[in-house]
């Protein structure tokens, strides 16, 4: 039984479900990749008035500069408006529903962002104990993902996995998440 939730241009499906287990632990980050790349933080809140969960995204101007040592997609690498209306949003609704008697029989959410980019609502709700799984097609956004959960501390919270939505998704029944986000996904 699915229920379906719009949120401005971002999409959130959310199943029942009553046991959880990461499907694959947290993978290790090339660093090598990111090591020559300018990156810099997003962070969900504008004011720093407690603790605002961020990402990266790769500081380049596409028109002058080029990045010709790796193949990426410069749009997976940037945090869009509704990436950052996904993350409050769902933070809003979990954090108002942590007292329900659905969250009191169950050990932990577990979530899957698809195309999640740089993977603000995904770091956001790792923050919160959920399990969260990222997938994107985009290796260098996952790996920019994969280092701010490491230096954010969600590492066991968080894992990564490669998904082109446009090909064989039979990865999503192997995530078997509660909850699905997708915004602003472009092929």
């Amino acid at each position: 039984d699915w229920t379906t939730v719009l949120v401005l241009v971002s999409y959130v499906w959310m199943k029942p479900r009553s046991t959880l287990a990461l499907s694959t632990p947290p993978t290790a980050s090339n660093t090598e990749l990111l090591s020559n790349l300018k990156l810099h933080k997003v962070y969900l809140r504008q004011q720093q008035t407690s603790f605002s969960p961020w990402c990266y995204a790769l500081t380049i101007n596409p028109a002058t500069e080029s990045t010709n040592a790796i193949k990426y997609n410069f749009l997976a690498s940037q945090v869009w408006p509704s990436a950052r209306v996904a993350a409050k949003s769902c933070e809003s609704y979990f954090q108002h529903h942590s007292h329900s008697n659905h969250h009191k029989t169950r050990k932990k959410w577990k979530i899957c962002e698809l195309g999640c980019g740089p993977a603000l609502p995904s770091l956001t709700l790792a923050s919160m104990d959920m399990e969260v799984v990222a997938t994107d097609i985009d290796e260098l956004a996952l790996q920019m993902a994969t280092k701010a959960a490491k230096e954010q501390n969600l590492g066991h919270n968080f894992c990564t996995k490669i998904l082109d939505l446009t090909g064989d998704v039979s990865v999503i029944d192997d995530i078997d998440a509660d909850f699905y986000i997708l915004s602003d996904v472009f092929e």
